[in-house]
Parts: C-alpha cells; sequence; structure tokens
C-alpha cells in the first residue's frame, strides 16, 4: 500500500515539475480556484461546528468544545485536590509531632512535681527586713515649729 502511495507522489511531483504544469499553476485563475478548495474544507468544518453547536443548545446536549473544557476544569480541581490532600497530610505530621513533644513536656513536668513532692524541701530563714525610711521627713507645720521652740530650753 505505502509502494502505491509513493508511485503516486512520485508521479505527481513529475507532472506537477513538469513546464506545462507550471504554467498551468502560475494561472491567477486557477490559483484562486485551489485557494478556495482549500478554505473550502475549513468553511464546510466551521458551518458544521456551527450548526452542531445550535442543535446542541436547542436540545440541550453538551458539544465537544463544552467536553473538553469541563474535562479540563475536572483535571485541574483534581490536581488541587491531591495538592491539598498532600499539604493536609504534612499538616497532620506536624501537628502529631507536637501533640507528641506535648506529652513528653508533660510526663517530664509530672516527673519533675513528683520529685518536688517526695523531697522536703527546706526553707530559708527569712532575712531581717528593716522596714525602709522615708527619704525624706514631711515637712512640719508651723504651729508646731513654733511649740516645738518654745518648750527647748
Amino acid at each position: 500500500m505505502s509502494n502505491l502511495k509513493d508511485q503516486a507522489m512520485k508521479t505527481a511531483n513529475k507532472v506537477l515539475g513538469s513546464a506545462p504544469a507550471a504554467g498551468l499553476l502560475s494561472h491567477p485563475k486557477l490559483q484562486d480556484v485551489v485557494r478556495r478548495v482549500i478554505n473550502l474544507r475549513s468553511d464546510v468544518r466551521d458551518a458544521l461546528d456551527e450548526r452542531v453547536a445550535t442543535l446542541a443548545a436547542h436540545f440541550d446536549l453538551v458539544t465537544q468544545k463544552e467536553l473538553k473544557q469541563h474535562k479540563r476544569m475536572v483535571r485541574e480541581l483534581e490536581n488541587q485536590v491531591a495538592s491539598l490532600e498532600h499539604e493536609l497530610a504534612q499538616q497532620r505530621r506536624r501537628a502529631e509531632r507536637a501533640e507528641g513533644e506535648l506529652d513528653k513536656a508533660k510526663k517530664d513536668a509530672a516527673a519533675a512535681t513528683k520529685k518536688a513532692e517526695a523531697k522536703p524541701v527546706e526553707k530559708p530563714a527569712a532575712p531581717a527586713v528593716k522596714p525602709a525610711e522615708p527619704a525624706e521627713k514631711p515637712a512640719e507645720p508651723a504651729e508646731q515649729q513654733a511649740e516645738a521652740a518654745e518648750e527647748a530650753p
């Protein structure tokens, strides 16, 4: 089958490469027709897609374009869920480590409390505290100063 295609391609190249074919292909009217034929396929496809979209909307059906959009959205959401699940797993591991450290700290504190209760602690003698004297004596009223001066011999 591929051998047949190869022979057809060789024959087409020979025909298109010949002088009469080159003259014919350079004719503006023929170039316009070839251009129309090439564009015809895309025009038919566009018109068909438009008609399908109109019918799909009329019958409330999903088009291939909408289906691709939905599939893309589902993929993106699945990726986001996977990312969030991974982050959640990391947070859980951190929380478990923190709980383990908290339990260890509680056990250490309980052990230290038991040791402290088991061993009587002698209270050191309280140092003799002298009441603090005011930095300045309050000023005596003038009457008290006068009485004090009269009593003095």
